[in-house]
C-alpha cells in the first residue's frame, strides 16, 4: 500500500504541475479519479491540499489575506453539512475556471496572483490589468476580490473555430494566464469575480449578500446568488435542478454549485503596520460528475416555453447516476425528438457531466411515437416555427401566465429571489396575470405594511414595491414584456429614443382607436431604427406593450420610466485611438469614455486627441495628428484627463 500511496502522490503532483503550466496531460475527470483515489488510502496526506501538491516557481507571490483555499465538495443531499440545513442559505454557481485572486489600493489594481497551492500564486497583474482594466468604482477600498479566469461558452464557440485539438476551456485559458508573454488570445477571457477576501481598516461588507452588491458596483462579471429561504429534503432536488439550469444562462462552464450562510466572519490581524481583516465565508460545493447509464423513456413531458415553443424533456426509467437517482433527460427540440426516434420504450444512453438534468448521448433503439399535435392549454393546432413546435394562439392562457412571469422577473427583481418563490405570494394573492397583479395592488401593500415580517415576506415586500412604486430603466420595462426579437440590445437602442418610444406606447395604449385621426402610426419610425423584422414584431404585439400603461398615472402624463441619459450631439467630444489599449478593452474603453462625454471616431479632423502609447511611432496616424494639429497623449494621459 506504501508505494501505491507514493506513486500515486507523484502522478498528482506531476499532472497537477503540467496543469498549472498550462500543458495538462490528462483529462479533469481522470485526474479526479486519482484524487479520490489517494484520499481513500491516505486522507492526510500532504499532496491533498490546496494546488495538489504543485510548488509555484518564477513570479510568486504570497497571498496577504489568509489562506486561499477549496472547498469541501458534496454529492448528494445526505452529505452536505447539517448546518446548512433547515435555515436560510444562499446559492450560487461554481465555475470551471482558474482561481485568481486581484488586490486593490485605493480602488487602484496593483496586484494579480494565481490562486497556487493557497499560500504563494503566480504574479499575473500584467495579464490581470488587460482583462480588468486599473481601477474600480470605490476609490476608498483597499483589499483584494477572487474571481474566476474562464472563457465563455461564445468565446470558446470562436477558439473552436480558430484552433484544432482544443481539450477544455479551462486548460485553455490555464495556458494563456501561466505563459510568460501576453497572449493575444487573453482578449477571450473574463474573469468573474465572486467574493472579497480581504480588506484593510474596518470590513465594509456585513453579510454575503452585501458582498454581492459591492461586487456588482465594481466589476463587469460576478456570480449571481440566489436566496434560498429554507433548504431541506423536500425541497432540494427540484431547486438545485432548477438553479442550476438557471446558472447554465450565464454561458460560463460549471461544475457544482456553492451553498453559502448569510453571516461572514472576520478574522483580524496586524502585518507591516497595517490592519487588515480575512473575510471568512461559511461554503460547501455541491458537485456533479460525469457518467453515463442505458435506460429505458417512459414518456415525452412537453412544456410550453415563455414563448409559446413546446419543450421536451424525456421521463425515463430511474438509473443512478452520480450519487442521485435520475427520471428526466434533455430532448433540445421538436425536431431533434423527430430526426431521433424519441419516445416511449425507446432505449437510450445517458450521460451527467455538468448538467443537473442529463443529455441523451446515444440512441440504441428508436420509438414509433408520434410528435403531438395540439397545445394543450388552448387546443390550437400547433404548427412548425425552426426545429420548434409552437402555439401562435394569442389568446392562449399560457400566454397571460408567461407574459406575467417575465414581468415580475424583469420590473419586480429582487436580489436572490426566484420566480418559484414570488409566484407562491402571486398565487397566494390570487394574481394571475399583469392586469390582475395592479388590480390588487392596494390590496397587497395594505397587507404586507400592516404585519410582522419574516426575512422571506420582506423579500417579497421589496418584490413587490418595485412592482408598484420605485422608478422602472425604460429598457428593462421594454424587456418585461415578454415579446420576441426584443432583447437587450434592441431595449437599449429604442431607450434613446425618447420621442418614438412615446409615440409608440401612446399608440399602444390607445388601441381601440388604431388607425383614427390624431393616433400616429409609429412603423415608418421603427423602420429607420430597427430591422423590419423587429418592427414586424413590435406592430404585431401592441398588446403586450399597452402593459406598460401600469407603469403611468391614468392620465398617461405622470410615470415611473427612467430613460437614459441622452448627450447632445454638438457637445459630444471626439477622440481616436490608434495601436492596442493596456487599461481595459477597446469595446469596454468606447463603453467608459462615453460616461464623460467622450466618443470614437476614425475622422481625425474631429477629433480633440489620438491616443496612441507609442507617442513616437511613424505610423499613418500619428502623422496626420501631427498634420491637423491633434495633440497625440499616451492612453494613461486621457484617462488622467478625465479624472
Amino acid at each position: 500500500m506504501e508505494n501505491e500511496i507514493e506513486n500515486l502522490e507523484t502522478q498528482i503532483t506531476y499532472y497537477a504541475t503540467k496543469y498549472y503550466a498550462g500543458e495538462p496531460e490528462i483529462s479533469d475527470d481522470a485526474f479526479d479519479a486519482l484524487v479520490d483515489k489517494l484520499r481513500s488510502l491516505n486522507p492526510r496526506s500532504k499532496v491533498l491540499k490546496t494546488g495538489w501538491g504543485f510548488e509555484v516557481n518564477g513570479d510568486k507571490v504570497k497571498h496577504r489575506y489568509g489562506h486561499v483555499g477549496s472547498l469541501d465538495k458534496t454529492k448528494t443531499y445526505e452529505d452536505i453539512p447539517n448546518r446548512f440545513k433547515d435555515k436560510t442559505i444562499y446559492i450560487s454557481p461554481k465555475l470551471d475556471g482558474l482561481s485568481a485572486v486581484v488586490y486593490y489600493e485605493n480602488g487602484k489594481l496593483v496586484k494579480g496572483i494565481t490562486r497556487g497551492n493557497g499560500e504563494y500564486g503566480k504574479d499575473i497583474t500584467d495579464k490581470l490589468r488587460i482583462i480588468l482594466g486599473n481601477d474600480i468604482f470605490d476609490k476608498k477600498f483597499t483589499g483584494a476580490a477572487r474571481g474566476e479566469l474562464i472563457i465563455s461558452d461564445s468565446n470558446w464557440n470562436i477558439l473552436q473555430h480558430k484552433y484544432k485539438d482544443m481539450i477544455a476551456p479551462r486548460n485553455f485559458a490555464a495556458g494563456i494566464i501561466n505563459r510568460k508573454d501576453i497572449d493575444e488570445d487573453i482578449k477571450y477571457i473574463d474573469l468573474v469575480v465572486y467574493k472579497i477576501v480581504g480588506q484593510e481598516f474596518k470590513p465594509t461588507c456585513n453579510n454575503r449578500e452585501d458582498v454581492l452588491q459591492w461586487l456588482k458596483l465594481n466589476f463587469k462579471h460576478c456570480i449571481p446568488i440566489y436566496y434560498y429561504p429554507v433548504l431541506n429534503e423536500s425541497s432540494w432536488n427540484a431547486f438545485h435542478e432548477q438553479t442550476f439550469e438557471a446558472f447554465k444562462q450565464l454561458g460560463y462552464g460549471l461544475d457544482g454549485l456553492v451553498l453559502t450562510n448569510p453571516d461572514i466572519q472576520y478574522l483580524a490581524h496586524y502585518e507591516d503596520d497595517h490592519h487588515l481583516y480575512d473575510y471568512v465565508y461559511d461554503e460547501v460545493a455541491f458537485k456533479f460528475q460525469a457518467e453515463t447509464t442505458t435506460t429505458i423513456i417512459k414518456e415525452i413531458e412537453w412544456t410550453m416555453s415563455k414563448n409559446n415553443r413546446y419543450i421536451p424533456v424525456a421521463i425515463v426509467e430511474p438509473v443512478e447516476l452520480s450519487g442521485a437517482i435520475i427520471q428526466r433527460a434533455t430532448c433540445n427540440n421538436a425536431k431533434w425528438v423527430k430526426d431521433q426516434g424519441l419516445g416511449k420504450g425507446a432505449q437510450v444512453v445517458i450521460q451527467r457531466a455538468n448538467e443537473v438534468i442529463p443529455n441523451i448521448m446515444e440512441v440504441i433503439e428508436q420509438s414509433e411515437e408520434p410528435l403531438p399535435t395540439h397545445c394543450p392549454h388552448c387546443g390550437n393546432n400547433l404548427v412548425w416555427e425552426g426545429v420548434d413546435l409552437i402555439c401562435d394562439d394569442i389568446n392562449c392562457p399560457n400566454v397571460e401566465a408567461s407574459n406575467l412571469q417575465v414581468w415580475c422577473e424583469q420590473i419586480g427583481e429582487t436580489d436572490g429571489l426566484q420566480y418559484t418563490i414570488m409566484k407562491q405570494y402571486l398565487d397566494q394573492y390570487g394574481i394571475e396575470s399583469i392586469d390582475d397583479l395592479y388590480t390588487k395592488q392596494v390590496y397587497v401593500l395594505n397587507d404586507l405594511n400592516t404585519r410582522k415580517l419574516s426575512i422571506t415576506e420582506s423579500k417579497i415586500l421589496e418584490f413587490f414595491n418595485k412592482l408598484y412604486l420605485e422608478p422602472v430603466k425604460v429598457e428593462k420595462a421594454l424587456m418585461g414584456l415578454n415579446i420576441p426579437r426584443l432583447g437587450e440590445k434592441t431595449a437599449e437602442l429604442l431607450a434613446q429614443n425618447k420621442v418614438l418610444l412615446l409615440n409608440l406606447f401612446i399608440f399602444s395604449f390607445n388601441n381601440e382607436n388604431f388607425g383614427k385621426p390624431g393616433i400616429e402610426d409609429p412603423t415608418n419610425l421603427l423602420l429607420d431604427l430597427v430591422k423590419d423584422a423587429t418592427t414586424k414584431t413590435l406592430m404585431e404585439n401592441q398588446w403586450r406593450i399597452a402593459n406598460l400603461s401600469y407603469l403611468f398615472d391614468d392620465n398617461l402624463q405622470n410615470n415611473r420610466l427612467i430613460f437614459p441619459e441622452i448627450i447632445n450631439k454638438d457637445e459630444i467630444k471626439y477622440i481616436a485611438v490608434t495601436g492596442s489599449l493596456q487599461s481595459m478593452k477597446r469595446k469596454d474603453f468606447e463603453v467608459y469614455i462615453k460616461n464623460y462625454g467622450y466618443e470614437l471616431s476614425t475622422n481625425l479632423k474631429k477629433c480633440q486627441f489620438l491616443v496612441n502609447n507609442d507617442i513616437e511611432s511613424t505610423s499613418t496616424k500619428n502623422k496626420q495628428a501631427k498634420e491637423y494639429g491633434v495633440p497625440i497623449i499616451t492612453e494613461q494621459q486621457f484617462l488622467d484627463i478625465l479624472k
